[in-house]
């Protein structure tokens, strides 16, 4: 009996397994690129691109410096509508990144996820979309799995994770 409840535990409760930085690989995203702004946003210095701290569904808690609440999957229409509808900050400008920004926050010297953690906690290593379309296959978007920043295409109707981006000066 005890045996069949260790694997009901098992498959029930989700594994939380902890970020995993590699000491032997140099930093490729140190915070001191990113300005941490109360406002739930991140200004990537380097880059100057403005991104969300939580993925879409979260809200920033500034007294804890922390993203509350459960983070959402959405399809990539989905996705697009929430970016133009969000005014997070006060801003009106959100958008879905593009494959090549998303990649700019991938920190190549950890894995699960590969993303500075105290730029933007509580990201997980899960699937995020980009707003790029494959140019031969419109019903397809490129993704980028977190868990070690490795680029894929994810059919359009398919749920995942979403960081809204802005340029900084817009």
């Amino acid at each position: 009996m005890s045996k069949y409840v260790l694997i009901m535990l098992m498959v029930v409760l989700p594994a939380h397994a902890a970020q995993v930085c590699y000491s032997d690989i140099t930093t490729t995203k140190p915070i001191s690129r990113f300005q941490l702004n109360a406002d739930g946003t991140v200004l990537d210095t380097t880059t100057k691109l403005m991104w969300s701290r939580c993925l879409v569904g979260q809200s920033w808690d500034s007294s804890s410096s922390s993203c509350t609440g459960t983070a959402q999957q959405l399809d990539w229409a989905e996705a697009l509508t929430e970016a133009k509808r969000s005014t997070l900050a006060g801003f009106s400008t959100w958008r879905l990144p593009n494959a090549k920004e998303v990649l700019t926050l991938v920190e190549r010297s950890c894995v699960d996820p590969a993303i500075n953690l105290t730029a933007f906690p509580a990201s997980n290593s899960e699937n995020m979309w980009t707003g790029t379309t494959l140019v031969n296959q419109p019903d397809r978007a490129w993704a980028i799995a977190m868990y070690s920043g490795k680029n894929n295409t994810k059919e359009k109707i398919i749920r995942l994770y979403v960081r809204l981006v802005r340029f900084s000066d817009e």
